[in-house]
């Protein structure tokens, strides 16, 4: 049997962050761990427009963990993306750069029109719209990305700050 790569993907976002561990399989995956906790990153950016120490203490605290399960999955592959919350902190540059240094992780703040090109192969590998127009909207906690298709082939995609977290502030 081949010996397959363990894949690690971690989603900075405004609500949550989460980490999937999976190995890659030679036409599919397989999950093998699974991680997710609820930090809530828009609530200080969106109001303060940075994280300030105690919600990035709390954010280091669950990179530790994140870490933890990378390294004992053997993770060879790992993919860490921050998306509207670090898009907007003033301090997003300290975070990851902390990140980096702390557990050798590098965090891509991704744009929102990459983010809404993400969510659309989602849709396309969960559901059949190969032979459809289709709309679909992903709202956020820091923002709703807006993705147009027709028959399975992505026509146009946006990006708005319309989020359920940055609503709140």
């Amino acid at each position: 049997m081949p010996d397959y790569p363990i894949i690690a993907i971690i989603d900075i976002g405004s609500n949550s962050i989460r980490l999937q561990v999976a190995q890659s399989l030679e036409k599919s995956y397989r999950i093998i761990q699974d991680y997710r906790e609820i930090l809530r990153l828009g609530d200080c950016v969106f109001s303060k427009g940075y994280i300030d120490g105690q919600t990035a203490e709390l954010f280091y605290k669950n990179m530790e963990v994140i870490n933890n399960l990378i390294q004992n999955h053997k993770a060879t592959i790992i993919r860490a993306v921050g998306t509207a919350a670090l898009r907007d902190a003033q301090n997003a540059y300290e975070i990851v750069k902390t990140t980096k240094e702390g557990f050798g992780i590098d965090i891509e703040i991704i744009s929102g029109k990459e983010e809404a090109y993400y969510n659309f192969l989602a849709v396309l590998y969960n559901f059949d719209i190969k032979n459809m127009n289709a709309l679909t909207i992903d709202i956020g906690g820091g923002s709703s990305e807006i993705v147009i298709s027709q028959k399975g082939e992505l026509v146009d995609s946006y990006s708005t700050l319309l989020g359920c977290t940055r609503l709140k502030h």
